[in-house]
């Protein structure tokens, strides 16, 4: 299991205290799915989850049928948001950090990639200027 996240995260986590996190999908935004990083305040939110260290100081905890979708993935955080960065996308919408998974399914997926082109031309379209 290989999950990084960028410097200045670690080093915000580092500061703060914050050695142990959640990380998850959330069903939110126009792509379907955002990534959710929160400490972990308390003994029972790690039941039922599965650990992996990210850094020396720092351990992340995931719903175990998450991990495969974690696994190689970078997570940024940038300008208040979250960001997944992963081959395992298959679309994102216009602000980055919402973005639907790759499902496995070739069909499935590509349908998926054209309603979000066309989700996004429908978006610029209406734009004012």
């Amino acid at each position: 299991m290989e999950l990084r996240f960028d410097k200045n995260t670690i080093k915000e986590f580092e500061e703060s205290g914050i050695q142990e996190i959640q990380c998850s999908f959330i069903q939110s935004g126009c792509a379907g799915t955002k990534i959710r990083v929160a400490p972990i305040s308390e003994e029972s939110e790690k039941i039922w989850m599965t650990a992996h260290a990210i850094h020396e100081n720092l351990i992340c905890y995931f719903k175990p049928s998450e991990i495969a979708q974690f696994d190689g993935a970078i997570i940024t955080k940038a300008q208040g948001k979250w960001i997944f960065t992963s081959s395992k996308i298959n679309t994102r919408c216009s602000c980055g950090s919402s973005f639907s998974l790759k499902t496995g399914d070739k069909m499935k997926d590509a349908i998926r990639k054209f309603q979000a082109m066309k989700q996004k031309s429908n978006h610029n379209t209406h734009e004012t200027p």
